[in-house]
């Protein structure tokens, strides 16, 4: 029956396959999960339960003979999850319908989504239980899927995609040094697949894969500083890409690491002089210079997360002091203009400005909360005016 259920699933994911799998490796897992516990592992396999004090002792025995009649069936399943995995959300780049990797538009209905998203879960549900039961094969078939992606043996768009999504699918489920090691060895070859491949819609590829993985791990970048900061340096790279897509993701993938990292950011790292916050503010001109405004306000509220994570107030000021500079002199620029002639303030592209500085600040005072107050008490006399 499992082996049928395998076979059916090479030409498509029917809901039925999925459920069944699921529910095929959930009874896996929680007989594997209970072997210390005998009793509860026999009712979980659905032995009377009169028989399970007599038959208490050989329990163990009969799990571990199960677990090795499905190991093979399972490793099948754990390579088909891998090669079939569905497209998380938060990627933005796709190929479309002539090839072309373009950033991802919304078309679908409210049902289809709703299909889409409750595929996406119970698939990584199974792919995390079918790497609970054996990490050494799930980490095996990746690396080796991986190695092709490299050697170009298996280079495509979709093979890597898939792999990728199944790598961020499973975080967690590892054993923390294993999964250091793992991750380290996935993120070196995707880095060492982005310089050696060419072409833009290549390295898009590529790179919204790398910026997927790393989002999905902050367990580990919160461990490892030198590699987080490698991370984030390269986001800003992807900043500056204007491949459909990149910049978009590399944005929120940042916002996203930032939120469960931000205490990193704004301490005095081990061979530094001074926190990464501070560096990254003197060249925040630079990392912003080719964003579109929507960008800026969602760099703008990661920045945020950073300076609220700062305990010291006299820092945290100067910190929001030096991130509000660049939309405060922007901002005294046209009123400055509105001074001489407030039709100034008529014009179509001072109204987007404006209405671009005041998002900007919306977005850091959303993640900066109460601390945002020395900001607002700058503009707000001022805004209340250009409103008269």
């Amino acid at each position: 029956m499992t082996l049928r259920f395998l076979r059916c699933g090479h030409s498509s994911f029917s809901p039925v396959c999925l459920d069944y799998w699921n529910s095929l490796v959930l009874e896996l897992f929680d007989a594997h999960h209970n072997l210390d516990n005998p009793a509860v592992a026999a009712n979980i396999m659905g032995l009377p339960m009169p028989l399970i004090p007599t038959v208490v002792d050989g329990i163990g025995a009969q799990l571990m003979q199960r677990r090795q009649l499905y190991a093979v069936p399972m490793s099948k399943l754990r390579m088909l999850m891998i090669c079939r995995m569905a497209k998380p959300e938060e990627v933005l780049i796709v190929e479309d319908e002539n090839g072309n990797i373009v950033r991802e538009t919304m078309k679908d209905n409210d049902v289809l989504v709703q299909y889409k998203v409750t595929n996406l879960l119970i698939m990584r549900e199974t792919l995390i239980y079918l790497s609970h039961l054996d990490h050494e094969d799930t980490e095996k078939q990746m690396l080796k899927k991986l190695s092709k992606q490299l050697s170009g043996e298996d280079w495509t768009w979709n093979n890597l995609n898939t792999l990728c999504w199944a790598i961020g699918s499973i975080s967690g489920s590892m054993m923390e040094e294993q999964e250091n090691r793992f991750l380290v060895m996935v993120i070196r070859d995707l880095l060492n697949l982005c310089e050696m491949t060419k072409g833009k819609d290549n390295k898009a590829v590529i790179a919204s894969n790398i910026m997927y993985v790393v989002g999905q791990y902050p367990r580990f970048l919160r461990a490892h500083w030198k590699f987080l900061k490698t991370v984030v340096n390269k986001l800003f790279e992807f900043m500056h890409e204007t491949h459909p897509g990149v910049q978009d993701m590399a944005c929120d993938t940042f916002l996203k690491i930032v939120q469960k990292c931000k205490r990193k950011f704004v301490i005095v790292q081990v061979g530094e002089n001074e926190p990464f916050v501070s560096e990254l503010l003197s060249g925040l001109a630079t990392t912003v210079a080719d964003l579109e405004p929507h960008q800026i306000h969602i760099f703008y509220e990661s920045v945020g997360h950073m300076i609220q994570a700062e305990s010291d107030t006299q820092k945290r000021e100067e910190y929001l002091q030096r991130l509000m500079a660049l939309p405060n002199q922007k901002w005294g620029e046209i009123l400055a203009q509105a001074h001489q002639s407030v039709d100034f303030l008529k014009d179509q592209d001072v109204i987007r400005t404006v209405l671009n500085i005041l998002q900007t600040n919306t977005s850091v005072a959303s993640s900066l909360g109460t601390f945002f107050l020395s900001q607002i008490s700058v503009i707000f006399l001022d805004m209340l005016n250009v409103y008269k």
